[in-house]
């Protein structure tokens, strides 16, 4: 997972708390698969998840306030303190990768990122952040960076293209996959390291000197963003990540490290967020109609609940929906309870219907924004969502259906 990545999570976490309360989020937050923490805009700690104090194997309530330091490795210690003091001075997102101790007594990396929750003026409110545990992905890197060979030969068996910088003769390698994703014939950038940047876009270079000194002076991970000039003169988005090697006296001699295309990444975001405009727009204008369906992709069909509904109101959405899955081929089917605070039984046993009908016809069924009474109400009657994805929201539900449909292409490649 990307830096951005991860600071992309911890601001969704942050929307989260915003969306549905602080006291409703750590209830949500204590069943997801990940660590989570919330602290004052000075840094207190006053709330950890399950998860997270499970993996350090202390109770939440040493962990709150500064008690999470006892688990620092001491190399660690002050590298951490200052970066998280940066953030508390500027309010910009943390990130930093450090070793902590686990449960089982042993120091592990984690990466650990949080982003400010801000009011209507900007004032920070809160802290949320996630803990990721990276430490396999440390030994990883180690035990690649002990073998040229091997780790060329894992990067060619990968869809990254390779890249080898020797810094005594500043020659810069690459792998066929390399080129292929840059657009260029062997040798066209010169082989050497000015070459290769001369093709950095200008207003990324300034960047990635400062990622690359990061990573040589301080020993940050190497990570970075930026867009590389083709030979056509399009510029596409790449993320670089790589590890030095140094001699006996601690000096850098050389690194090696992989390249991504993001291009297409960074266009389907693009096309998820004009999407969700739209569906917001969409959703505006038919807000008080009895069956509202949005085809909000191609096969991807959403029906947001409003208001009562009584048994003539849940046959005709019925009739509606299954008609345009029919139509219009549907392949995912998107309930859309966000609007729906409380429902009775009879109210309960129509989405029921209706999710069932749906998936006869052979398309995913999909629950989005259900609220926890909701959701009571239809465990209670024993509603079978056996073959239903619940999700938290739209957005969710249009990245399940993203990644579904990308991993049914690839099976098909």
């Amino acid at each position: 997972m990307r830096k951005d990545d991860k600071n992309d999570t911890a601001a969704n976490l942050g929307t989260l708390v915003l969306e549905q309360g602080e006291q409703g989020f750590r209830m949500y937050a204590d069943v997801l698969p990940v660590m989570i923490w919330i602290a004052f805009p000075d840094g207190w700690i006053d709330f950890v998840n399950n998860q997270y104090a499970a993996w350090m194997g202390y109770s939440r309530e040493r962990l709150q306030g500064e008690g999470w330091v006892i688990s620092l490795h001491p190399e660690d210690a002050d590298r951490c303190g200052a970066r998280w003091r940066h953030s508390l001075d500027t309010g910009e997102p943390y990130y930093i990768e450090i070793r902590c101790r686990h449960a089982s007594d042993e120091y592990r990396w984690i990466a650990v990122t949080a982003n400010a929750i801000r009011d209507a003026e900007g004032k920070i409110m809160r802290w949320v952040g996630i803990v990721m545990d990276v430490h396999d992905r440390y030994v990883a890197q180690a035990a690649l960076a002990a073998s040229e060979s091997r780790y060329r030969l894992y990067a060619e068996a990968t869809r990254e293209g390779i890249w080898f910088w020797d810094m005594r003769t500043n020659r810069v390698d690459w792998s066929p996959r390399m080129y292929e994703i840059a657009g260029l014939a062997p040798g066209a950038f010169g082989d050497t390291f000015e070459g290769f940047f001369a093709r950095v876009h200008p207003d990324d270079r300034e960047g990635m000197n400062r990622a690359l000194a990061d990573h040589l002076e301080r020993g940050e991970p190497y990570r970075y963003e930026y867009r590389f000039r083709m030979e056509s003169g399009e510029y596409r988005q790449f993320m670089s990540h790589g590890l030095v090697e140094r001699d006996a006296q601690g000096g850098p001699v050389c690194m090696a490290g992989g390249v991504q295309d993001l291009t297409e990444q960074k266009k389907a975001e693009a096309l998820l967020q004009e999407r969700l405009q739209i569906i917001e727009q969409q959703a505006a204008a038919i807000r008080e109609l009895s069956t509202p369906i949005i085809e909000v992709w191609e096969g991807v069909l959403s029906m947001p609940l409003l208001g009562t509904i009584d048994s003539d109101r849940a046959e005709r959405m019925m009739s509606v929906l299954l008609d345009a899955v029919v139509a219009r081929q549907c392949r995912y089917t998107i309930v859309d309870l966000t609007g729906v605070s409380a429902m009775d039984s009879a109210t309960a046993e129509h989405v029921g219907r209706l999710l069932s009908a749906v998936a006869l016809l052979g398309a995913r069924g999909i629950v989005v924004g259900i609220k926890p009474e909701v959701a009571r109400t239809m465990i209670a009657l024993d509603i079978d969502l056996s073959r239903v994805k619940m999700l938290a929201n739209l957005r969710e539900a249009l990245l399940f259906v993203m990644r579904e449909d990308r991993a049914q292409r690839a099976k098909g490649g």
